[in-house]
């Protein structure tokens, strides 16, 4: 209900995502504006950066360079290294 009135009173002001609550009987309701989309997120960070390529992280498969699972901690920090060797770097030389 408190989804359609806002849609109503802000429409394409704002972009709405409600998922499932660990909480029985609860949900969350997100509001964005619809410019705060990953893709605005990267090219912001980028230039903020000034980085050139980057590695993205996520838990969601094919929507990231490294997809992490539910146990994921030492699995990506791996990963990491094993990129950062594959592209000449010595894992010691980047800060995190």
């Amino acid at each position: 209900m408190l989804e359609g009135k806002l849609r109503k009173q802000l429409g394409e002001r704002i972009r709405i995502s409600i998922s499932e609550s660990e909480f029985e009987g609860f949900m969350y309701l997100k509001v964005f504006s619809p410019l705060a989309t990953k893709q605005n997120m990267m090219k912001k960070l980028k230039e903020y950066a000034k980085a050139e390529d980057v590695i993205t992280f996520g838990s969601i498969k094919g929507q990231y360079d490294v997809y992490i699972n539910d146990g994921g901690g030492n699995g990506t920090v791996k990963r990491l290294k094993k990129i950062c060797r594959i592209n000449g770097q010595d894992f010691k030389e980047i800060e995190l």
